[in-house]
């Protein structure tokens, strides 16, 4: 089994804007918490990520319902409206998700750019997948070298969607850089 990320995206409440300690409490059981970070914009989005051993794991605590109950009922005090999206990536390279987390992950500032690929055709995305892979390793060589990155970038495809985004993760020293 591989390991995979999980992102959610949700709008965060006045409360866990105010203390970011409320998602640390709602998730002590669900064990591989990677990191949680505000973005600001035209609404204030939390982007909670979390490293699972594989989407067993994930489903396994899903299947819980004790354990998953009391996670559920945690998050609704970070949560001021309804979980915009949630998805899983397969992380390229593959990725050791245990503690600590990679260092795109654990930096001052990590970098999350969502890459949809057009609607194409079968054939069309078999051609294009052995060049969107060359680009996305090239992206993590030239974050990694770029002053100011704080380490190499990770990237990875959904696993469970019908079309395949990407995400690439990156982490830098500041927003600035």
């Amino acid at each position: 089994m591989s390991p995979v990320i999980e992102i959610c995206i949700f709008p965060s409440s006045e409360g866990y804007r105010s203390d970011r300690i409320l998602l640390d409490k709602a998730v002590v059981d669900a064990k591989g918490l990677l990191l949680s970070v505000i973005l600001w914009g035209r609404f204030i989005a939390c982007y909670l990520v979390i490293g699972w051993e594989s989407l067993q794991h994930h489903q396994n605590l899903r299947d819980d319902k004790t354990l998953y109950g009391r996670l559920r009922e945690g998050l609704k005090d970070c949560f001021s409206g309804p979980v915009h999206e949630v998805f899983h990536i397969q992380p390229q390279p593959d990725l050791d998700i245990s503690p600590p987390p990679p260092p795109s992950l654990s930096a001052p500032v990590t970098e999350l750019a969502f890459i949809v690929p057009k609607d194409s055709t079968p054939d069309e995305v078999a051609r294009n997948k052995s060049s969107l892979v060359g680009l996305m390793n090239e992206l993590v060589k030239v974050t990694s070298e770029t002053p100011g990155s704080t380490s190499k970038g990770l990237w990875g495809a959904s696993v469970d969607r019908k079309q395949e985004n990407i995400v690439f993760m990156g982490g830098w020293q500041s927003a600035e850089i």
